[in-house]
């Protein structure tokens, strides 16, 4: 699906001077089959002069049944799945087995039957069902276009299914319906592209990484010019993964995990062997998606609804002048659809009952909302700058707090919207876009810290409470309130022998006697430098890991596959690392992207370990679970 949003991304919608021929095999590519069958449809009724779809091997109910497509229908409408299912089958044995364009260019799935044929021959095919042991030359011819393979000999095909058939073959047919050159597709090619029989045939392959995550085969589309000559595009990867149709159980539990993910050309020889065995040959166990296709759908949206939460909040309180923290559905879809930059027809309204809910009055209360699409890794560490700047600020302030909050408070309502906090905070402009997403998430994280009662709002009296809690909680006070000292670790007389030692009220940990710290004197408490961030590092530290954060969701990829691990198996830093660098490194390259890695793995680990603690479970220190690591990561509904 990736790689089909990345063709019309390139490339643009169909149109008449941007002619689009799709080559078969739509489905049984992956967990997102359903979605890119429903897409070419859409484009095929919007476009019908301009998007043409050809038929495949996979385009055949019998081979849907083995590799998992219905499963997948079944499972994303329970309801009329079975019905859906039946449809998309009867549309498919409808679809055209070849092209012709420019009388000169004869595009098919597969290849040729052995036999001689002619254009005629293939015109006169009766489409339906897919012949699975061919009787005649009809049946053949058709079975031919769907599963043969060019090669350097003619002959019985491994696959169990049409042949191989040679040059001589290839030349015959284009002389004798006076064509140029045979288009297909039907196998992975490494580049994207192959040639054979001098030039004649040309396979093209668009399921980037088709045999790996992140570094398998690259993508490609061929482009008809104006002298119907076939060029072929730049490669392109797309992170992708597939489930394999059964594991060894000889098998050691990462070879078998990788399996899990690994497709093989042999699954294609199992299924037809299996389909000519009849009804009685035993099918090989087939492995369930992690996600049902319309959980997915939620996902991405989840992750759009996430990455625009500052702009979402403002568009909001514009459209709440009474404060009340909330909106009418239809202000919510109207700020749905600009802050996302959606079209008309993107069906906000359909999707709210799974985003939002409605209190009794109709109305949407939206800093629930923004609140309920979140990652718990990336709103900690936002917490934790948010909490060190207030820390710095209430430092800066002293007890002139309620003065500072009436001089933000330039329109006398006794609140503070975003809005208008954000602008005191960034008074510089942004230079570059990036900077611009940066100044909003400080200014949506100070403001998630403040707004304690969730109306959209900061009243007074909360911001003092901020500031106050933040002020204890990052080393400026202690409990008590008290302004902390720093003491240097010279001339100190309590540190003059062992038994003196000191130790910091908050990670316990030891104060040695060459060290500095913070201290309250009249409650003997005391801090260890390491508990006293400052506001900047703090930044450093959540920005840093922000952006792989959202590198990582970019790509689209379950962490799962990422890692290339079943949900129980352990990650160790050396597979986290190998599982990250190759994203990372591509927007992030060199030390910066090393550096990341050593900051996300310690923030991981540490957020493992309180959540363990808090549970009352034994923490493994040097190892995690893949669900742990999508516990944390992945940007989630926190209903």
């Amino acid at each position: 699906f990736n790689d089909l949003l990345r063709i019309l991304d390139r490339y643009g919608e169909p149109s008449p001077t941007n002619v689009y021929l799709f080559n078969g095999d739509f489905v049984d590519r992956g967990d997102w089959g359903l979605e890119v069958l429903l897409t070419l449809f859409c484009l095929r009724l919007l476009h019908p002069g301009c998007c043409f779809l050809n038929r495949g091997n996979h385009e055949c109910q019998p081979v849907n049944e083995h590799y998992g497509f219905r499963r997948q229908v079944v499972n994303t409408y329970p309801k009329m799945g079975e019905v859906l299912y039946a449809m998309i089958c009867e549309a498919c044995d409808q679809l055209p087995l070849a092209y012709v364009v420019g009388n000169e260019v004869f595009v098919v799935h597969a290849g040729l039957p052995l036999e001689p044929c002619t254009l005629d021959d293939i015109a006169a095919l009766e489409r339906g069902p897919m012949p699975i042991v061919p009787e005649n030359d009809a049946e053949r011819l058709f079975q031919a276009l769907l599963w043969s393979d060019p090669a350097s000999e003619s002959g019985p095909s491994c696959r169990g299914a049409g042949v191989r058939f040679d040059e001589e073959v290839t030349q015959r047919f284009l002389e004798t319906n006076g064509l140029a050159c045979i288009l297909r597709s039907h196998e992975c090619m490494d580049d994207g592209v192959a040639y054979h029989h001098h030039g004649l045939v040309t396979t093209v392959f668009s399921a980037s990484n088709y045999n790996a995550v992140h570094a398998g085969n690259s993508a490609r589309v061929l482009v008809l010019n104006s002298s119907l000559k076939a060029l072929p595009s730049h490669p392109w990867h797309e992170t992708y993964h597939r489930k394999c149709l059964r594991i060894p159980s000889s098998a050691s539990p990462e070879m078998a995990a990788r399996k899990e993910l690994d497709i093989d050309e042999v699954c294609e020889d199992l299924a037809v062997s299996a389909l000519a065995a009849g009804p009685s040959a035993a099918a090989p166990a087939q492995v369930a998606s992690t996600k049902l296709p319309h959980e997915r759908a939620l996902g991405e949206i989840y992750r759009l609804i996430n990455f625009a939460r500052p702009l979402l909040l403002e568009a909001f309180e514009d459209s709440d002048p009474t404060h009340s923290g909330t909106v009418t559905e239809n202000e919510w879809i109207a700020a749905m659809r600009t802050c996302l930059g959606t079209p008309g027809c993107f069906p906000w309204s359909e999707l709210r009952p799974f985003l939002c809910r409605l209190d009794g009055d109709g109305s949407i209360r939206y800093v629930e909302f923004l609140l309920r699409y979140h990652s718990l890794l990336a709103d900690r560490l936002a917490d934790r700058w948010a909490s060190a700047a207030l820390g710095d600020l209430a430092e800066h302030l002293g007890g002139d707090v309620v003065t500072y909050f009436d001089q933000l408070d330039i329109s006398h309502r006794g609140c503070l919207s975003y809005g208008e906090l954000r602008a005191v905070m960034n008074k510089d402009l942004p230079g570059c876009r990036s900077e611009a997403r940066l100044q909003s998430n400080r200014g949506f994280a100070l403001f998630r810290r403040m707004d304690l009662e969730r109306t959209g709002f900061v009243t007074r009296q909360e911001f003092a409470t901020a500031l106050s809690a933040a002020a204890v909680a990052f080393g400026q006070q202690c409990p008590s309130g008290h302004r902390l000292e720093v003491f240097e670790p010279e001339g100190q007389f309590r540190w003059c022998c062992f038994g003196s030692r000191r130790f910091c009220d908050q990670c316990l940990g030891c104060i040695w006697r060459d060290e500095p710290w913070h201290g309250c004197v009249e409650c003997d408490y005391d801090l260890c430098v390491s508990c006293v961030p400052s506001s900047t590092r703090a930044q450093e530290e959540w920005e840093s890991l922000d952006a792989a954060l959202r590198i990582i969701s970019r790509s689209h990829t379950e962490l799962r596959a990422l890692f290339c691990l079943p949900a129980q198996a352990e990650v160790t830093k050396k597979t986290f690392d190998r599982a990250l660098r190759p994203l990372l490194a591509r927007q992030s390259p060199g030390s910066k992207a090393s550096a990341y890695i050593d900051l996300f793995w310690d923030s991981v680990r540490q957020l493992h370990e309180e959540f363990m603690s808090q549970a009352g479970l034994h923490s493994d220190d040097a190892v995690l679970r893949i669900e742990d690591l999508e516990r944390y990561m992945t940007i989630r509904d926190a209903k």
